[in-house]
């Protein structure tokens, strides 16, 4: 019985040791979350000293730390006791309360060092989360602005094309106003299908401006990307000629039908033209070229340029977010244009031009059995 009892003592100290070092952290800590704040509804309520380095890397020392720290609080009962029985067999040791009092102010400090430990690591997590939100949002509202970027530059080519059949409708009226009694009926009734048909013109325009700004990027349906493309970039013509830039389309003859989403692939021929466009803006016969084409799985499309196209080493970022090698790029647009495409089951790489100049290739599944 005694024998059992003696082989328990070692069990019994550690417990009792660790439920000292319990309370001490549960007693710190309930002080602590009392006196000061320990976590964070926002990033402005972060002490800067917290930030000076990155809070992920602190986490982990903590971790690291904290492991250390439990060892030795689990432990130190045992040291304690044996180093006492030692001296017990070979010499005459100091009184037993001179080994409680150290053990109790070195396990308290140990306790205390952990909780201060513990309730920092909870601070950098809270600060973790908060960052992270903030950076969700911010780039979720970077993105709402870029969209709303691309919508104006839609908007502007709608300017450009609404130019036309206004001026247009304009003449049939006014010679119908001048000359009404000299004309002829076969002459008022071409004028007023001249007018009827522009003005049909400008209902499109305004339809496709109006859809591809509220349009569902959400839903499917079988496509023809040579349509699809040649009514976007037409769009785009009278606005590029106004730049000075060639637009030319040359659409594949055989082209399947893809399951996708218009207003998508729409989006994402309009970043790829933003792109062209500042990239040949001011050069000598600036150039951008737009081809569809299909292999025996897939169907795509491709921007080309003849600009300075992109330096060897920013190509492997490309499609990252808040990468841009334009002075006052976002970094948004290709990086929207790979998570446009993901749902779709599509993709997008860069290449090289042989002459000189960008190449942006989107690829596309080919709907079977259509």
């Amino acid at each position: 019985m005694m024998k059992l009892l003696y082989s328990l003592i070692p069990t019994l100290v550690m417990l009792v040791g660790a439920f000292y070092a319990v309370l001490v952290i549960k007693i710190y800590t309930w002080w602590y979350q009392r006196h000061n704040q320990y976590e964070y509804r926002n990033s402005s309520e972060i002490e800067p000293q917290l930030l000076k380095q990155p809070p992920k890397s602190q986490i982990e020392k903590i971790r690291s730390d904290k492991g250390d720290y439990l060892i030795l609080i689990v432990f130190l009962p045992i040291i304690f006791y044996s180093v006492y029985i030692t001296q017990l067999y070979f010499s005459q040791p100091p009184p037993i309360i001179a080994y409680l009092v150290i053990y109790v102010l070195t396990t308290t400090m140990l306790a205390v060092n952990f909780a201060k430990l513990n309730l920092k690591h909870r601070k950098l997590t809270s600060i973790v989360v908060i960052l992270e939100r903030e950076n969700q949002e911010l780039r979720a509202q970077q993105e709402e602005y870029k969209r709303l970027e691309y919508l104006s530059f839609m908007a502007t080519a709608v300017a450009h094309n609404i130019n036309n059949p206004l001026q247009a409708i304009r003449g049939a009226s006014d010679y119908l106003l001048d000359f009404f009694n000299a004309v002829s009926p076969e002459e008022i009734q071409n004028n007023l299908h001249r007018i009827t048909a522009n003005t049909e013109r400008l209902a499109k325009i305004v339809k496709t401006f109006r859809d591809y700004a509220r349009g569902d990027r959400q839903q499917r349906e079988q496509l023809n990307l040579n349509e699809l493309i040649k009514n976007t970039t037409d769009l785009f013509q009278a606005q590029f000629k106004h730049h000075k830039i060639q637009l030319q389309v040359d659409l594949s003859p055989q082209m399947p039908q893809t399951n996708s989403n218009s207003f998508s692939l729409q989006e994402i021929l309009m970043i790829l033209l933003s792109n062209a466009r500042e990239a040949v803006a001011g050069r000598e016969a600036a150039t951008i070229w737009v081809s569809t084409w299909t292999t025996d799985h897939q169907v795509g499309f491709q921007v080309a340029d003849n600009g300075p196209g992109i330096a060897i080493e920013q190509q492997p970022r490309l499609f990252m977010p808040f990468h841009s090698q334009k002075p006052k790029g976002s970094g948004l647009g290709l990086y929207l244009t790979k998570n446009l495409l993901d749902p779709l089951g599509g993709n997008i790489h860069y290449e090289d031009r042989i002459d000189s100049g960008a190449c942006f290739r989107v690829s596309l599944p080919i709907t079977r059995g259509e």
